[in-house]
């Protein structure tokens, strides 16, 4: 294709009309797979004259094209993304440095990205030269005076060097290539600063301010690259410049010019820009290099105190004004602390930290107009990036270090802000949110997002702060009346909830469900934020030592907001309607986290919510656009479930376990535990519901975990054990829940229309949590019950491949097909499927993302289905495993080798699993698996299996992980030793001695790591298992 088309394309993307930019982006998709195409789209952003749009878009493409293609994930490649191949890379290397130089500023940034992007994998390495190609351009353009060009280059070179901020010292290997990266740049980097230290005064004098802008840009450029090549210790050859760069932080600390002020109040100025760099960089130096800097810290401390005495309030100075503070504090806290004393500490004080402690104009509309990003500041611990944080954290370390000067201050100025709403309340407003937020600074020492303030310094009686400054804030009748007040409160509670008294707490619950009803955004969802971290509390003390808060008995049960559980839901549910927060995430995981507090006392309340849920499900299919919500919304239908499940299990005359887990309904046992701790038992159906149509639903996703494990039908006995599927022995598991079909068809008659639109609209997102929760009811349903027909029509849809080559899909449809084995495996061989589940292996196998799904198909398979149904492939089933281990072995996949062989032989015996290895294959492809297992050796009976044992089981078993799968390694690994090492003619063989007791010491720890061994997952209901938001 030649540019002309090209360019044409990527204008039509630029189209008014979706259906043109969907054809013409399906056009870039198909072509972007020939052979050289990303240096076709460099040629084309190179070429004079084009559209500026157009050059944007292409650039765009190549970025993106270099994110996914340069080095793909596992799981990209499983999904059929080619790497860029080796010469056009090459080409892309001699490229694109002089094209991001030459392009035009929005064009540069894509570019400049997409070096960087490369540079993540391939620099130095496999782009030796590149440094020294820009040191050499750097040199070139800072003797020309090509302002322009040093900028571009010092960016460039600023965007390689980030990598080095937040490694370690003790990783060797990053070390020698940032000491490679300083002898082949800092030279040249200083002789560029002296250069530009000559050509500051000369632009300021001739009032050129282009040229001005470009040397103050490149200023900022160079404080962020010393730093970045400073991050992990200071070097010789940089302890040896270190003073000339002392003295230009000093210099452009220094520097003031008007012809470079910002007309616009939200933008920073590009000074302001080189003055944040600058702070920063000393920030650092003064937490790394206290011996060094001392000599200079006086200086920079002046000169940063000045520069704040002149910034103003307004937004574009924030990213300044927070830097320069984070300087004072960490001089604060630094042995030099002394310098803040006497008048400059009271200097500080009043002209600096009161000033940004207090609201302002901006944050009242942020508040108002804005209320996600005003959430994202200060609830949710975004606020490290606000001036009210870095005030905050300045006045808490100075009270620290000068308890006796500052905290009659800031007490004085409390009690001066609350006694001037009390005069005033309508007017002063303001006065009593700078108060609350003074007290919340000074008060919380220690926090965590878990817990909130751990630590409280004896600022105020808290107790009594409460009582008369927050409280009345909650229980004021008027829901509307100052809300940003009412937001404070709730913020001052949810902090100090770990230190607050439960009754307290739970007195405060009813006034938090009122507050719901305020039309405000940020106020209702401060109280749905409120709601789920309270109920999420743990208690403290009273454990085992050594057991982490997480698994520790909830601070509020089920029956201490079963009185208020009904009004509760209800206004969260009500909340949904205000403007702008129907897909209000917090409102949504407050109900999550309310239905799993709630345990079995939700069960009276389930249809209805199962009710409303569905409609907001179809709601939200029509324009899906917030992931975190959407998440927390199937969480709460599989919480729903589950606790549901709890009441209505069968066997336990409808009474519901007393302690109901708080483990993610949707969680992924990938780590090793049984899919039956999660909810291990069968679905239902509706025959109302054609859901048949699965096959229409056959487009992308995105990832959500699976529930694959090994089953707990282990055998323990020898005969036994091969069983009918439809016989499921996980009925005798404590922690397996079972409800009748009248209650499994209720849940499916308020879910399953839903369902059934977001399949038929083709949400693709949503597939996964549909997949999961289908794989839910299935497992939940009465193993005496023949799963229904309704059902069963669904099976035939999901062994398409096109279901299988989404990579997102993979793991919740593993475990679908994983509830259809366990609960129908005999209608799943009857209706001829059994070669597509192997096909669906085979592919999987052969993925590093995802050959654990494969395995926990197979495993469900040895688990459920009939050993004759399966046993004519297991040859061809070694084959590929012994093909996988020979081509690309990797710890996990011979970890599944050896728990399938295990599982196997403690299923069916030590002579079924001999069989499967030593003879040859047939269905899949032909070959024989026997003497291929990875240095099997010998001749004579067992010489396949002697080198599958010794060479993966034995060396694996350690590390294979789950209390199920603990079973069935135990019983497996005696099954061959009593069945076939200890039996003639193996026990004759060379070596067979020798590994009888590798094998028998393997399984002897393993039995005694196993009994004390407790799986673990994220604390609460959708607190970090569930599904998974694609990355």
């Amino acid at each position: 294709m030649d540019l002309q088309q090209l360019a044409a394309i990527f204008q039509a993307t630029l189209a008014s009309d979706r259906a043109t930019i969907k054809g013409a982006e399906e056009q870039l998709k198909a072509i972007s797979k020939s052979p050289g195409y990303t240096l076709q789209v460099l040629k084309l952003i190179a070429t004079p004259g084009l559209d500026a749009s157009v050059c944007l878009s292409a650039a765009v493409n190549f970025k993106n094209i270099v994110k996914y293609r340069w080095v793909p994930t596992d799981a990209d490649i499983y999904g059929g993304l080619d790497p860029i191949p080796d010469n056009e890379k090459a080409g892309i290397k001699e490229i694109l440095p002089d094209l991001v130089i030459s392009a035009v500023p929005l064009v540069q940034a894509q570019l400049n990205e997409a070096l960087t992007l490369i540079c993540a994998c391939d620099f130095p390495l496999k782009w030796p030269n590149l440094l020294r190609e820009l040191a050499a351009k750097l040199s070139a353009a800072a003797a020309a005076h090509a302002f322009p060009s040093i900028v571009v280059i010092l960016r460039m070179a600023s965007g390689i060097f980030q990598r080095y901020r937040g490694q370690s010292s003790s990783n060797n290997k990053l070390v020698a290539e940032l000491d490679h990266s300083q002898q082949d740049f800092l030279p040249v980097l200083l002789e560029a600063s002296h250069r530009l230290s000559t050509a500051l005064p000369t632009a300021q004098d001739a009032g050129d301010v282009a040229s001005l802008k470009h040397i103050i840009c490149s200023y900022d450029l160079t404080f962020q690259i010393f730093h970045s090549l400073s991050f992990m210790g200071i070097t010789p050859l940089m302890e040896e410049q270190l003073p000339w760069w002392m003295s230009q932080l000093l210099a452009i600390l220094n520097f003031n010019s008007p012809l470079l002020a910002e007309s616009d109040p939200d933008r920073a100025s590009v000074l302001d820009a080189a003055l944040g760099s600058a702070c920063e960089a000393a920030d650092f130096f003064v937490q790394q290099l206290e011996e060094e800097l001392e000599p200079y810290l006086g200086g920079l401390a002046t000169s940063v105190w000045h520069v704040l005495m002149r910034v103003s309030l307004n937004a574009g100075q924030d990213a300044l004004a927070i830097a320069a503070m984070n300087f004072l504090t960490s001089i604060s806290q630094s042995v030099y602390y002394s310098m803040f004393k006497g008048d400059v500490l009271r200097t500080i004080c009043e002209s600096v930290v009161i000033p940004n402690l207090r609201l302002r104009p901006e944050d009242e509309e942020c508040f108002e107009l804005n209320p996600t990003e005003f959430i994202r500041r200060f609830a949710q611990g975004g606020d490290a990036s606000t001036r009210r944080r870095s005030a905050a954290d300045l006045v808490r370390s100075l009270v620290e270090r000068f308890a006796a000067e500052v905290a009659p201050l800031f007490t004085e100025l409390v009690q001066k802000e609350l006694a001037a709403f009390q005069a005033d309340p309508r007017e002063n407003w303001r006065a009593k949110d700078t108060a609350v937020f003074v007290v919340l600074a000074l008060s919380a020492r220690g926090r965590t997002e878990e817990r909130g303030a751990t630590k409280v310094a004896a600022v105020v009686d808290l107790d009594v702060f409460f009582q008369t400054q927050i409280l009345p804030e909650l229980q004021a009748p008027d829901v509307n009346g100052f809300p940003l007040l009412k937001a404070d409160a709730i913020q001052f509670l949810t902090v100090f909830r770990s230190v607050l008294p439960k009754p307290v707490l739970l007195n405060a619950l009813p006034h938090l469900v009122r507050l719901l009803a305020c039309p405000a955004n940020v106020v209702h969802s401060y109280a749905a934020i409120a709601i789920e971290r309270l109920l999420a509390l743990r208690e403290i003390g009273g454990g085992v030592a050594g057991v982490p808060a997480r698994g520790k008995r909830a601070k509020f049960e089920a029956a201490d907001i079963a009185p208020i559980l009904q009004p509760m839901l209800s206004s969260l549910f009500a909340a949904f309607r205000h403007p702008d927060s129907s897909e209000n995430e917090f409102l949504m995981k407050a109900v999550m986290r309310v239905v799993g507090s709630a345990g079995s006392e939700i069960a009276p309340l389930l249809p209805l919510c199962l009710q409303a849920l569905a409609g907001i499900l179809i709601e939200v299919c029509r324009n899906p656009k917030n992931p975190g919500f959407n998440h927390y919304l199937f969480e709460t239908v599989a919480a729903l479930i589950r606790n549901g499940a709890e009441a209505n299990r069968l066997g336990d005359s409808g009474k519901a376990n007393s302690s109901v887990s708080e483990n993610s309904n949707l969680s992924s046992i990938n780590k090793g535990s049984s899919s039956s701790n999660i909810i291990n038992s069968s679905g239902s159906s509706s025959s109302s519901s054609n859901l048949a149509n699965l096959s229409a639903a056959a487009s992308g996703t995105t990832p959500a975990p699976s529930s694959s494990s090994l089953s707990s039908t282990v055998a323990t006995n020898n005969s036994s054990s091969n069983s009918n599927s439809n016989s499921n022995s996980n009925s005798n598991n404590n922690n397996t829940l079972f409800v009748s079909t009248a209650v499994a068809e209720q849940y499916e008659r308020h879910i399953f229309s839903a369902f059934e639109y977001v399949l038929q609209q083709d949400v693709q997102e949503f597939h996964p949590y549909v997949f999961q929760i289908f794989a839910m009811l299935i497992e939940i349903r009465d193993p005496a019950v023949p799963l229904p027909a309704a059902y069963l029509q669904i099976f035939p849809p999901l062994m398409m491949p096109v279901f299988w080559e989404r990579s997102g899909n993979v793991p919740a449809l593993s475990r679908l097909v994983q509830a259809f084995l366990w609960k129908a495996a005999a209608a799943v061989m009857a209706g001829g499927h059994l070669l597509q589940v192997l096909g669906i292996f085979q592919k999987l196998a052969s993925s590093k993302a995802h050959d654990h799904e494969g395995f926990a198909l197979l495993n469900a398979l040895v688990a459920h289905a009939p050993l004759a149904a399966y046993k004519p492939h297991l040859p061809t089933i070694f084959h590929i495993f012994n093909a996988r281990l020979a081509r690309s072995r990797t710890p996990k996949f011979a970890r599944g080798v050896a728990l399938f062989s295990l599982f196997l032989a403690a299923k069916h015996g030590a002579a079924e699993l001999q069989a499967a290895v030593e003879e040859p294959t047939v269905g899949m492809g032909g070959g024989s698996s026997g003497g291929m297992m990875m240095g099997a050796s010998g001749g004579g009976g067992g010489g396949a299996l002697f080198g599958l044992v010794r060479n993966v089981i034995v060396p694996y078993m350690p590390y294979i992980e789950g209390q199920e799968e603990g079973k069935a390694i135990i019983v497996g690994a005696v099954r061959l030793l009593t069945e076939w090492l200890a039996a003639p003619p193996n026990r004759h063989i060379a070596g067979a001695r020798e590994l009888y007791r590798m094998l028998g010491t393997a399984a002897q720890k393993k039995l005694e790591a196993g009994a004390d061994a407790v799986d673990s997952d994220e604390d609460g209901v959708g607190g970090g298992g569930g599904f998974t938001v694609a990355g």
